[in-house]
């Protein structure tokens, strides 16, 4: 049975900054016709030519996850994003994330469904804090 981790990303920054942010990673809709707030393939996008045992495999190099982030709401006056991710917080990605963005703390916050496992990173520009 998988874990399921929930987390919950803010921001600490100028209100233009980040909204930037958050037009950045803004996905469509997911296969289910839901909002993406966040996608990680804006992030770091999936190459197209692989198979599934190939995605699985990228995915958790390059993301840090299984698969994209799922079971998605945004909190549009704290500016907050949470969904779930298989197994652990989703650390990598957001890392590169806030790599891209410099002049922006970035709070990611979460835990497992599982395990009651709570976690707490804090990112501003590219070094975690």
């Amino acid at each position: 049975m998988a874990n399921w981790y929930n987390q919950t990303l803010s921001f600490r920054g100028e209100l233009h900054k980040v909204q930037e942010i958050l037009d950045f990673i803004r996905g469509g809709k997911d296969e289910d016709g839901e909002d993406m707030y966040i996608d990680f393939n804006k992030i770091e996008p999936m190459p197209d030519n692989l198979n599934e045992s190939e995605k699985r495999d990228w995915a958790i190099k390059h993301w840090g996850s299984h698969f994209n982030a799922f079971d998605q709401v945004m909190d549009e006056l704290e500016y907050k994003i949470s969904w779930t991710t298989k197994w652990n917080a989703s650390v990598k990605i957001i890392k590169k994330l806030s790599d891209k963005f410099h002049g922006v703390g970035f709070i990611l916050e979460g835990g497992s469904d599982q395990h009651h496992l709570g976690s707490n990173y804090r990112m501003d520009g590219c070094e975690q804090v």
